[in-house]
């Protein structure tokens, strides 16, 4: 919205759900805020406005003016003035915010580290978990192969069985056919004595 100067954010679904989140903002646009009929106001009981106008102001002549509107400003001006005496202690004030960041930060970076580690080890023993399912299935069928190479060697053994039954039928029946053949050249020889033997009766 255009002369605007404070922007309350808070964070919405694209889809239209409705979440409480716990994070919300508040921007506050100095510049707009001075143009705005609002910082002109001068109205002692508005606190936003004083603290807003001591954020803007860079003249001493306004800070005066404030004072005499916000008399609260007038010990927030004292401190700052010192501050200005002895730059030393707003050095200090930094160097502890700085320690509390790193500190701080270092917090963060462990609790990150921590996650990540967490998140490594859950994926770790889910992969453990996966690999000893598939050694599972592999060792079912390794089993399921042995079963098998069990009945083909068996089934090669009964045809092994088989070819050398009907080797022996083949033997044996070779052999009954030469019985057979020398039976019958047998029988042509008897014959053929019978008659020879028959010739000779009737010559005599």
């Amino acid at each position: 919205m255009a002369g605007a100067w404070v922007h309350h954010c808070r964070m919405q679904c694209d889809s239209g759900l409705e979440l409480n989140h716990l994070q919300e903002f508040y921007f506050i646009a100095l510049d707009v805020f001075q143009k705005s009929g609002y910082a002109k106001s001068r109205n002692k009981d508005d606190r936003l406005a004083g603290w807003l106008s001591l954020l803007c102001t860079e003249d001493a002549d306004v800070a005066e003016e404030l004072c005499l509107t916000y008399p609260w400003l007038e010990e927030i001006y004292r401190e700052m003035a010192a501050y200005r005496l002895k730059p030393e202690e707003v050095l200090g004030m930094f160097s502890d915010a700085l320690r509390e960041m790193d500190r701080n930060t270092v917090k963060y970076m462990v609790e990150q580290q921590q996650k990540t580690i967490q998140d490594q080890a859950a994926k770790l023993e889910e992969k453990e978990t996966l690999l000893s399912e598939k050694d599972t299935l592999l060792s079912e069928k390794d089993t399921l192969l042995s079963e098998k190479d069990a009945e083909i060697s068996e089934k090669i053994a009964m045809l092994s069985e088989k070819e050398i039954l009907l080797d022996e039928k083949d033997a044996m029946l070779s052999e009954k056919d030469l019985l057979l053949s020398q039976q019958a050249r047998e029988i042509e020889r008897l014959k053929q004595m019978l008659g020879k033997n028959n010739m000779l009766h009737e010559d005599a």
